[in-house]
């Protein structure tokens, strides 16, 4: 395991001893038992009408306790209230489904991700030895609407079997790296493994460091967005080599004469997975849009695209697009392509907001002098969520 903030490589022994003497010190821990009791409150209460509450709850639980306290209660109570001779009602596994899920997107995806590593290595056990009863079932159907949900995580079975040896890469911080080799990140000391063809390909698209070279590599041999998403995470970088990942993506847009939507696929696989990647890909963009006089005009228009895409995919706010920024062009492309009510969700933020009074004012300012006098290609259809827009951003007391 690494260090999260010096990145270096801990050893083994005392990190086992330390979770060690942690657990120990939880059993007996007042708050800890505290926290149990709120956790299976929460969980005995749970239904459609309390998801939201519930979610609130385990947020607030997460913030202001330790972090493996919460994971560890709430995978033992969901699991309990799994584990059951009799066969649960499909309602109560949804409604356990549906909360992590939400818990998922809207708290850490560490919860979630402990939660399933535990579930699967406990589900294994049960199709070995098989119980008596409906225990199964529950199980299985619990698992399939997690599947259901398309919050997959990143990491296989095999994995997880094997993260004692392997270590738990889909995690911050939990890379392994082989005993005596604690110095510099693995990613610069392994050499590049593709093909000639492919490394050629990464010096001509000026990839001047090994990890840069590491992650172009590995980004243009993928055979789709999940596929890289997990190749790149395996590469366990930190830091501002981790933040390579997203200007390398941009650079590959700009590097190819037509739109590329894959680049974009990745980018939302990694603004899905922590917010951190979210605020990298803005300042990248706004990077990018001070070399805009530069750009070749097909360059422009793939950055265009770029934009619009992720801010349809919500893996950047409209608020990229800047008052004193020319490129506000995108608004087009965004309601060209989005329906009403997406259109509500990606504006009535900002319009709730009181420190964006000055980007509403120059919004309306922009639609008004340039999209409303020009002739369109998208038609009626354009122009009546142009006006939905409008009136949005007129009358923000309804949101």
């Amino acid at each position: 395991m690494r260090d999260k903030k010096t990145g270096k490589i801990l050893n083994e022994n005392s990190v086992k001893n330390k979770l060690v003497e942690l657990e120990k010190f939880a059993v007996d821990s007042e708050e800890r038992t505290k926290l149990e009791r709120n956790l299976r409150g929460i969980i005995n209460r749970l239904n459609e009408q309390t998801l939201l509450v519930a979610l609130r709850n385990i947020s607030e639980a997460f913030a202001v306790n330790g972090h493996n306290d919460v994971k560890q209660i709430l995978f033992e109570m969901i699991y309990k209230s799994i584990v059951v001779a009799y066969r649960l009602p499909d309602r109560i596994i949804i409604e356990y489904a549906v909360l992590l899920a939400l818990i998922h997107t809207k708290v850490s995806a560490d919860i979630t991700s402990h939660f399933i590593e535990k579930f699967i290595l406990e589900y294994l056990n049960v199709v070995d030895s098989p119980p008596e009863g409906k225990c199964m079932e529950n199980l299985s159907i619990l698992l399939a609407h997690l599947y259901n949900f398309r919050n997959e995580l990143a990491m296989s079975v095999s994995d997880i079997i094997n993260a004692a040896e392997h270590g738990r890469w889909w995690l911050v911080g939990s890379a392994w790296v082989p005993s005596g080799d604690s110095t510099v990140a693995a990613v610069e000391d392994s050499g590049l493994n593709f093909a000639e063809p492919i490394i050629d390909l990464a010096k001509r698209s000026r990839m001047s460091t090994s990890t840069r070279k590491k992650i172009f590599c590995t980004l243009v041999s993928s055979r789709d967005e999940v596929d890289a998403f997990e190749k790149l995470m395996r590469l366990s970088l930190k830091g501002h080599q981790e933040r390579e990942i997203i200007y390398i993506n941009i650079h590959c847009v700009l590097l190819e004469p037509s739109y590329n939507p894959f680049y974009a696929a990745v980018i939302e696989q990694f603004c899905c997975f922590h917010k951190r990647f979210k605020l990298t890909l803005q300042y990248a963009i706004w990077d990018r849009i001070k070399e805009l006089s530069s750009m070749e005009m097909w360059q422009r228009t793939n950055l265009a695209l770029l934009i619009g895409e992720c801010i349809m995919k919500r893996s950047v706010g409209i608020t990229v697009l800047k008052v004193g920024c020319k490129y506000l062009t995108e608004i087009r492309h965004i309601l060209a392509n989005s329906s009403e009510d997406s259109v509500a969700d990606l504006f009535k933020i900002i319009v709730k907001s009181s420190d964006q009074r000055l980007f509403i004012q120059g919004l309306q300012i922009f639609i008004q002098m340039m999209l409303q006098t020009n002739e369109s290609d998208d038609g009626s259809k354009f122009y009546s969520k142009l006006k939905f827009l409008s009136s949005i951003l007129d009358d923000d007391s309804n949101y």
